[in-house]
């Protein structure tokens, strides 16, 4: 039997009177029972997140350090299509992570100009103030847009995720984009 519905509209300070047939309880008691009895949910099936931990330049924070300190001003992040790299742009520098089937970054290896923070050297500098990353579709090259170089630089990405620096479009004014190819 149902009830039919009305149209008036209540305030939320008045509750409804609630009619519950033999039906009605017996669902309500079901419904008690299969929540104390259920298996509990992780906050993560539900959407939230949950803090686990995190890498930083010297172990600032309490943070986990990596090998090389790349990550100063951090502000770029791509993830590659087979979701096990993570590359991190900087000031200076594109760091590589391979990502753990748990979720865990490992910190893998760095590229930089002039040496800077024991990475590899990348033959321009052209990784000034990276603002943004990206990995191409095939997963074969990641770019690198860099503000104060005033350039796009690309990165062979290797089988596994192991980037190496292939060249750069830069304009010495920041006017011009010249486009080259290698074949490769």
């Amino acid at each position: 039997m149902s009830t039919p519905v009305s149209s008036n509209v209540k305030t939320p300070t008045t509750l409804p009177r609630v009619n519950l047939t033999a039906y009605g309880v017996l669902a309500l008691a079901l419904t008690l029972l299969s929540a104390l009895i259920a298996p509990a949910r992780s906050s993560a099936a539900i959407g939230d997140l949950t803090y686990v931990g995190c890498i930083a330049n010297l172990g600032a924070n309490g943070c986990e350090q990596p090998a090389h300190d790349s990550l100063r001003q951090a502000h770029a992040v791509a993830v590659s299509p087979d979701q096990e790299s993570v590359y991190v742009g900087s000031r200076g520098a594109v760091t590589w992570f391979r990502r753990r089937p748990s979720g865990a970054l490992v910190y893998k290896d760095c590229i930089a100009h002039g040496r800077t923070h024991g990475c590899q050297v990348a033959r321009h500098a052209s990784l000034d103030d990276i603002e943004d990353l990206a990995v191409s579709r095939d997963g074969k090259s990641v770019y690198a847009v860099a503000a104060r170089s005033n350039s796009i630089t690309r990165l062979k990405r290797h089988s596994n995720g192991a980037p190496t620096y292939k060249g750069c479009f830069a304009s010495p004014d920041g006017k011009s984009l010249y486009v080259t190819y290698d074949g490769g």
